[in-house]
């Protein structure tokens, strides 16, 4: 086709499909809602003929009328014929003249816009669409909801996430963080075992992990949030954990089942007063060295050596990715050794190295800080993984030849100790220390801590 041919034919459509006599009304919209756009009267004379348009007509506006009909108590649905759409968005007016083109296109005359407090989305109704999928767009799309509150769940069997519908996709654990961008106007009442429990829909942004990381509004019952300080570890919660080592065992069982961990404790909540009541240095077990110097680099990191039997060892610390720094935290005299510990700046860890002051080698390493009995016959070790995100507890013996044995390793997944060196003795088998809910540790100050005692049965 040649240009003259193509310029015939433009100039035929555009005087077949002529709009210039519809006046140019404006209908403004504000805030998130849908709006269904069909012909005005005297725009369909002009389409009439079209073939399909009787028919897409007749569809369009039994789909509009069922979601307008769904929609409409909640005022987040509307319907037009207006030619002219002024969207009212956070920064600025968008004029959309629907007929500013002169060439028939249906998505002028039959179709849908979402709209948000932002910017909108235009759609070409079609007769084969689902029509409630506008309806899902409006209901899920996060693009401009602002987060009014934080808050976090304190259910101890977690919190079910919904749909609009009240359709469950998804489960919050106890202690999550729950981003609010509103609250529905109703209250709602359940029955929890013997109490009843008030609240409203939370409106929440619901980031979904399975689906490509999209965010989308969900529901949540109100009645199951509270605020950081309220969030805690349950009395049943306490005990169930994992064994992942044994005597019997010489290797971690990585894949070992959560159970009832009573056979080798008996625990207890206690008040924070009766924790503080226990006057006791947990580096009790320590002797400072008076014969060992310390010198401190500009860095603050230290210097020191050790002697040992026939030499000295040295340690000579700096905040560097290729080196490392050392702390002199004291004296075993019970296994005649050394405590020190150690940051490595390449590896990523931090150990406390046990060394012999008789050879210099070194005996143990600990995760984190070995916590010794009154008796001097068993160690507790508390350590973290933030990789893996599992609370240890380590327990060893010290045996007659001062030689230090790893007996169990069990996980806790519902609480962490947050303290690992600040581990309180009540007697030889008996210990209490601080524990916070794991969803809501991040490495910082810990706003209501809570005190278990923890006896050990073997």
């Amino acid at each position: 086709m040649n240009s003259q041919e193509t310029e015939k034919k433009k100039v035929i459509i555009e005087q077949a499909y002529d709009f210039s006599s519809i006046d140019k009304d404006t209908l403004f919209i504000e805030g998130k809602q849908l709006l269904y756009v069909k012909p005005s009267q005297k725009e369909f004379e002009i389409i009439k003929n079209i073939e399909g348009v009787q028919a897409l007509n007749n569809t369009f506006n039994f789909s509009a009328s069922n979601i307008i009909d769904s929609l409409k108590s909640q005022n987040l649905v509307s319907i037009t014929s207006k030619r002219v759409l002024g969207i009212i968005t956070k920064n600025d007016t968008i004029y959309i003249d629907r007929l500013n083109t002169k060439k028939f296109n249906s998505h002028n005359h039959f179709s849908i816009y979402y709209i948000n407090t932002c910017n909108y989305i235009s759609y070409t109704y079609r007769t084969r669409d689902n029509p409630y999928f506008v309806v899902d767009k409006l209901y899920e799309d996060m693009s401009c909801d602002s987060i009014i509150e934080q808050k976090y769940v304190i259910a101890q069997n977690g919190l079910n996430i919904r749909k609009a519908g009240g359709q469950v996709t998804g489960k919050f654990n106890n202690g999550d963080i729950v981003n609010v961008i509103g609250y529905t106007k109703d209250s709602i009442e359940i029955k929890d075992k013997n109490k009843i429990v008030k609240g409203r829909w939370a409106i929440i942004n619901y980031e979904d992990f399975e689906d490509g990381r999209r965010h989308k509004k969900r529901y949540v019952f109100e009645g199951y949030l509270g605020n950081i300080e309220d969030v805690k570890v349950y009395d049943e919660d306490l005990i169930y954990g994992s064994v992942i080592k044994t005597p019997a065992e010489q290797d971690y069982n990585d894949d070992a089942y959560i159970e009832n961990l009573s056979d080798y404790f008996k625990y207890e909540l206690i008040s924070a007063s009766k924790f503080n009541s226990v006057n006791q240095d947990n580096s009790y077990f320590l002797t400072k060295n008076p014969s060992i110097k310390i010198t401190k680099n500009e860095d603050k990191t230290e210097n020191f050596n050790l002697p040992i039997k026939d030499s000295i060892l040295t340690f000579k610390s700096k905040m560097d990715y290729s080196a490392a720094s050392y702390t002199y935290y004291g004296d075993i005299d019970v296994i005649n050794s050394y405590l020190v510990y150690g940051v490595y700046y390449k590896a990523e860890e931090a150990l406390f190295s046990v060394i012999d002051k008789e050879t210099g080698e070194t005996k143990f390493m600990f995760p984190e800080f070995p916590n010794f009995s009154p008796n001097k016959k068993r160690i507790i070790c508390f350590s973290y993984n933030i990789y893996s995100e599992i609370n240890y507890l380590e327990i060893y013996s010290v045996k007659p030849n001062q030689t230090m044995i790893l007996d169990y390793v069990f996980t806790f997944p519902n609480w962490i100790n947050f303290e690992s060196d600040n581990v309180k003795w009540l007697s030889n088998d008996t210990i209490v220390f601080k524990i916070v809910n794991p969803n809501i540790y991040n490495g910082s100050e810990v706003v209501n801590p809570q005190y278990l005692k923890l006896q050990f049965k073997k």
